[in-house]
Formats: C-alpha cells, structure tokens, sequence
C-alpha cells in the first residue's frame, strides 16, 4: 500500500481507496466488504446526572488540563516565576476503537507528565542547565528520513545551535528524558529515538513534536513519552472561555505563558522494562532488572528450616528491612527459593546456613551470574547498599567454588 509510517493525516477517501486497491481483508474471516470511512470519537463521553439520558460530559483524556486550570493558583500560591513547572501522575481515558497488544492500546491508562510553563523570548535560565549536557548525543528520526529510517545523532549543542529543537529549555528536557531511559531505567541507547512528527501527525495545538521510541522484535518501535510543545494555546484557551486573565509579569511585561510537555505512558513503560529484562537459558528463566528498579531489593533465607538457621534469617531479614525491601522465604529447597527470586528480578539473595552459627558469615547470590561471595554479617546493611548501587558482587566477599 506504500505506507512505511502510519495513516495519520490520510483523507478518508484516499484510505477507502488503499483498502480497496490494496484488496485488505479480513485477517480472520477473510472478508472484503469495506463500507465507507468513518471518523470516530475517542473521547470517553458519560451521561452525568439523575435524569440525563444522552452523554453530556467525558472522562479526561490527558492530565495536562489539570495542570493548566490549576495555574494560576498554583503560580500565585507558590510565589511562582517563570519557567514554572508541575508535575503529575494521573488516569486518563480514551474510547479506543481496538484495545490491544497487552498494555500498549488501553481504554484506561496511567501518564507522568511535567508541564513547563516559561517565556518563550527568555529561557536563558536553562542555558546554564544545558551547558554541561552539551556533548551529549541526542538520537533522532527527521522527517526528510522517514523512508530510509536512517538515525541522525546529533549534540545537543548541534541541536540547538541549528535551531532544530527550538531553544534551551527545549533541548535541555530532550536530553534528559533520553538519558533517564537509557541510564535510570536502562533501556539500550541503540533502541531508542525521537521520531519527529509533521504537521499532519502532530495534535492541533503543537507547534513540534518528538516521540521518544523504543524498538523490540515483538512489538517494534512503541511510543514511551510524547514531547509536545504546545505554546500558549492552553492557557489561552481556557482565558477565553473562563473571562480570567491567565498571563503573568515578567521582567519585560504581562506574558501568555507558553508549555512545553513530556507526557510518559507509564504502563507501556513498564511492560517495555519487563519485556527487556526478561532472560531465558537452558537452565532457568529470569528477569535482568536493573538492580534500583526490582521489585524486591534482597531475599534472605535460611538453607533449611531448622537447627536455628530460621532465627538467625528472620533477624537478619528484620534489620535489612529498615533499609530495604525484603522477602523472607523457609520453604522448598534453597535452589527453588533461587529460582522464584529470579524470576520476579530480586537483585540478590543472602542465605543462612551452619558456617553462620560458626563465623557469623553469610552467603550472598547475584540473580545474573549466579555467583556467590561469602560476607560477614556484620556488614551485611553495606554491602547490600554497594552491591544495588552497581558494585560487583566479587567486591563484597570471598568468592565461592
């Protein structure tokens, strides 16, 4: 059919005509009676009151509105200035037409969004933010490359100074959100990207738009945050509508505040997190989590249950989880208690055994090698604290076999 992209912006009847053409049919059924193209409304619209019986309202489909309705008092309260940001985690809705492929196309679903509310003729206050992100590579799918999908890498200091991510404050979050991907939630730098969005792919209120991307063999290249600059059309949208002045002073005069907005798919994010960690061998299935982002920071066990060795893990399990979370477990053997804390991500096991009531050592299990150290309990909290942090586990004892 020629589309390599998507079918965003497409006229109706240019669609009925690639269906036809194309002769598309029914995955299941194989049918081949397309009736004509019809648009659809995702809003999620209810019937709100005792006695209405036609929908007259909608479930929020995006956060930002929260934010801007909120801002001035927000702004006022907190003695703001410009750039001013809030941030919030919420559900939203959207009647989608097919949900599907698990927890990327939902009805209901969770976003993490940053709203930047700044002065598009003064952002120099993220020119010091920037400068020592400047030689950082930023990855980016241009329009004019769509076809070929060939990858630009650029500086930030390259992006910016060509204006192609518009200013400081700008190229500042783009920097950062890729870093947080790769570096803090450690998806591989190579499978992600900023796809950039046209004129007719980008919502009407943004004047640019990047989506940062991540690639799998199972699901291909998957929207994680959409990155929006969406000027002053909220805030002078809901001015119009309420009568209420929402600009602020500045230094140089009244300003309609301009946004810029990375909005995460938080469940999507996590199903791409749990789809990259996943690691399977002859031997044994497992979740290669980063170590600050498991579930369960550390397992404590005691090799059986009996002859004390259950006292001294349950103590140990109690002073760790202080500072950590931790998950106490006596039953099966010590191979199948491996095994479990594998395959949920549990970073590191501490088990309890006959050399412990003799030396007052313990044995410490990396989930990834396998391989384990023999430690002193006595600085068990640290190690543990050393070992999530990124240390090796041949770092923090003897090492065993």
């Amino acid at each position: 059919m020629g589309v390599k992209e998507n079918l965003e912006g497409y006229p109706d009847e240019e669609l009925h005509r690639m269906l036809v053409e194309g002769e598309v049919r029914c995955p299941k059924c194989g049918a081949f009676d397309w009736t004509e193209v019809k648009r659809f409304n995702l809003m999620f619209t209810i019937a709100v009151g005792a006695e209405a019986e036609e929908p007259n309202a909608a479930l929020r489909p995006e956060t930002t509105q929260g934010s801007v309705v909120e801002f001035r008092r927000t702004f006022l309260t907190m003695r703001g200035k410009l750039p001013f940001i809030m941030a919030q985690r919420g559900r939203v809705f959207r009647n989608e037409i097919a949900p599907r492929r698990a927890l990327v196309r939902m009805r209901e679903f969770q976003q993490l969004e940053i709203h930047v509310f700044f002065d598009p003729e003064d952002t120099s206050q993220y020119d010091e933010k920037l400068r020592p992100l400047l030689d950082y590579r930023l990855r980016f799918l241009r329009l004019e490359d769509r076809d070929t999908g060939e990858i630009t890498e650029m500086t930030a200091r390259e992006a910016l100074e060509s204006g192609y991510t518009i200013n400081s404050l700008i190229t500042y979050w783009l920097v950062i959100y890729q870093k947080f991907f790769n570096e803090v939630i450690g998806l591989p730098l190579e499978r992600l990207r900023y796809r950039e969005l046209g004129p007719d792919e980008r919502a009407h209120y943004a004047s640019a738009h990047w989506d940062l991307e991540v690639y799998t063999e199972d699901l291909g290249w998957v929207e994680l945050v959409n990155n929006a600059y969406r000027t002053n059309y909220d805030l002078k949208g809901h001015s119009r509508a309420s009568g209420v002045d929402l600009s602020v002073q500045t230094p140089r005069g009244k300003v309609a505040p301009h946004l810029y907005e990375p909005s995460i798919g938080l469940d999507r994010t996590v199903l791409h997190v749990l789809m990259m960690s996943y690691v399977e061998d002859e031997k044994r299935k497992w979740l290669k989590i980063p170590r600050h982002l498991a579930p369960i920071d550390v397992a404590v066990f005691p090799l059986v249950s009996k002859d004390g060795l259950p006292e001294v893990a349950r103590e140990i399990a109690r002073e760790l989880s202080g500072e950590f979370f931790v998950y106490y477990d006596e039953k099966d053997s010590i191979g199948r208690r491996y095994r479990r804390m594998d395959e949920v991500g549990t970073p590191l096991c501490v088990t309890v055994d006959y050399q412990t009531l003799e030396d007052g050592t313990v044995t410490l299990r990396d989930r990834d090698t396998m391989a384990q150290v023999r430690a002193d309990r006595a600085n068990l909290m640290e190690a543990v604290k050393r070992f999530l942090a990124g240390a090796p586990l041949e770092e923090l004892g003897t090492p065993l076999g």
